[in-house]
């Protein structure tokens, strides 16, 4: 994670964060149990690595308990609450990060009990709609429509009435602290290299099986047609050392493993459809059955949705939303994307990750280079300017360097010599790609991404 202060890295493939850190992250509250010292600790990580105003975390008196009742709950609602109000942040928060060790289900009658259609609910989708005008329905018996549901549009809880609520969880906390390490905005990602699985494997059931294959097929079509290689996995088992893996639907029995053999590509997301994938994080409360939301992160997923309690699986049908906004050039977040694909607030859905992990997509199928040599990118905060430094040239030497849009549009292509400054302030926020080379070698091709 790069600073605001001037930076080097030694790379063939490099993203540069232009101004990141509060810029990027400063509408995100971060939400910490004091009487947990891990939550404390995944909080002050967090915070460190992603330049989150120390106004923004929000510290909280809460039970050292996943599930807690209605009572409990509106105690912390109004702590969160409180923090929000007194610091004037009420809108300028579109996001919200809950870290391990704040409970994760809210229970007003019986968790884990069919039929399940009210009271049980997900702690993250309660808090969603606190201080806007769905509030009222908080913890009621109905479920709400979530007005972020298919949005095309970046979040502002201002428009919305809603924050869009994560979760940094897993079984420990190193595995939550791996997370942390391996997101972020701006991951890059190979289109020809990575793939969209949905694994039906629910053998015992033919009824749920062929439900679900019809849902996965129907979510990853619109993936397909635009160049996403998508694959329905039929096996008893999740398909082993599976690389470069995007996207995964999933209704799987657990590998005896406790891990999930795929390779998955950065800034991987997945849905757990199998009912209560996300009802406890603690690793005492393993389901020998079933696959659970850690056991994704664990396995190194960036993104899992899973279920607090028992729910339907039609509830994440526009799961189709979600992987159309994350490899929407446009840069939708983990968080937007997500919740682009939920259709009830005030229900069973934890999202866990990053809220503002977001992608740099390439296709090596449409670009012949193989960067051989290392070169060395300097970032200036407060000249707004990059300089390119390869090894392999002398001080005297030209080189010839290429900017393009995400789209592959030529913005930028001039000679310079390696002390020559190269501005990047009149860029609009977004992903660019670069190349660095002579007139017939490349050296060197990255991404950057302007906040």
């Amino acid at each position: 994670m790069i600073s605001s202060r001037t930076c080097s890295i030694l790379t063939t493939s490099f993203i540069v964060f232009v101004g990141h850190g509060q810029s990027v992250y400063n509408d995100v509250a971060v939400i910490v149990n004091i009487n947990d010292p891990v939550s404390v600790t995944i909080g002050n990580y967090f915070q460190a690595a992603r330049g989150i105003p120390a106004i923004n975390m929000i510290l909280i008196d809460a039970p050292l308990s996943e599930t807690i009742d209605a009572a409990q709950f509106n105690d912390l609602r109004q702590q969160i609450e409180a923090h929000l109000i007194a610091n004037d942040m009420v809108d300028s928060i579109n996001f919200m990060v809950t870290t391990k060790g704040i409970p994760n289900r809210v229970s007003q009658s019986a968790c884990d009990t069919i039929p399940f259609t009210a009271g049980c609910t997900s702690f993250d989708s309660e808090i969603t709609l606190i201080l806007g005008p769905e509030s009222s329905q908080i913890l009621s018996t109905n479920w709400v429509n979530s007005p972020y549901f298919g949005s095309t549009i970046r979040q502002q809880r201002s428009l919305t009435g809603v924050y869009l609520v994560t979760r940094l969880d897993g079984y420990n906390e190193n595995d939550v602290l791996d997370l942390i390490d391996r997101s972020g905005p701006g991951l890059m990602v190979d289109k020809a290299l990575t793939s969209f699985i949905g694994d039906v494997s629910h053998a015992d059931a033919p009824i749920i099986y062929l439900a679900n294959y019809n849902m996965f097929d129907a979510i990853l079509e619109p993936i397909e047609s635009i160049g996403w290689t998508t694959y329905i996995d039929t096996l008893a088992a999740p398909l082993v050392g599976t690389s470069g893996v995007l996207g995964l639907l999933s209704y799987e029995e657990q590998p005896t493993t406790g891990l999930v053999p795929y390779q998955w590509a950065n800034g991987a997301l997945a849905f757990e459809f199998y009912a209560q994938a996300a009802a406890s994080f603690d690793p005492g409360l393993l389901d020998p059955v079933r696959l659970r939301a850690a056991d994704l992160i664990a396995s190194g997923a960036t993104g899992v949705v899973g279920a607090a309690n028992y729910t339907y699986a039609s509830a994440w049908s526009g799961a189709i939303f979600t992987f159309q906004r994350y490899v929407d050039t446009l840069g939708f977040g983990l968080a937007e994307s997500y919740y682009a694909g939920i259709r009830y607030l005030s229900d069973m859905s934890v999202v866990v990750g990053d809220p503002k992990t977001s992608l740099v997509i390439s296709n090596t199928t449409a670009i012949n280079e193989s960067p051989s040599q290392q070169f060395q990118i300097h970032y200036d905060p407060n000249t707004s300017s990059i300089t390119f430094a390869p090894f392999h040239l002398s001080t005297v030497s030209p080189y010839h360097i290429q900017l393009f849009d995400p789209v592959g549009h030529l913005l930028l292509s001039r000679a310079l010599m390696p002390s020559d400054q190269v501005s990047v302030a009149s860029l609009a926020p977004g992903a660019y790609v670069v190349r660095v080379g002579m007139v017939r070698e490349v050296f060197g091709a990255g991404r950057f991404v302007k906040y």
